[in-house]
């Protein structure tokens, strides 16, 4: 059962580390459902001021896995050269891959 004391055995990994993997598909989990809460993507851009993203990411076809794992170069690459509103959205989007933040919706 559950609490059984057998021993527990680690699986074998045949590509590595595993870590990363799951810590990139626990942000992406978190992204989507702050957003869904939020009313979307767009809207959420929206209210944080950063309605400017709307159209890169639409044009990018960014998704929730892509936006959880968005660098500045990455952002820069895209089209969104001003470094303030790009810090913003960093910062706002680490603020919905983690399970507890405090949210403003």
């Amino acid at each position: 059962g559950l609490f059984s004391a057998t021993k527990v055995r680690k699986p074998a990994l045949i590509f590595g580390d595993r870590k990363p993997l799951l810590n990139r598909r626990m942000r992406t989990i978190n992204i989507e459902k702050k957003l869904q809460r939020a009313g979307g993507l767009s809207s959420w851009l929206v209210s944080l001021g950063l309605e400017r993203f709307v159209k890169i990411f639409r044009q990018k076809n960014v998704s929730k896995f892509q936006l959880a794992n968005l660098t500045m170069k990455k952002l820069k690459d895209m089209g969104a050269d001003a470094v303030g509103p790009r810090r913003k959205l960093m910062h706002a989007i680490d603020c919905l891959c983690q399970p507890y933040c405090f949210e403003r919706f």
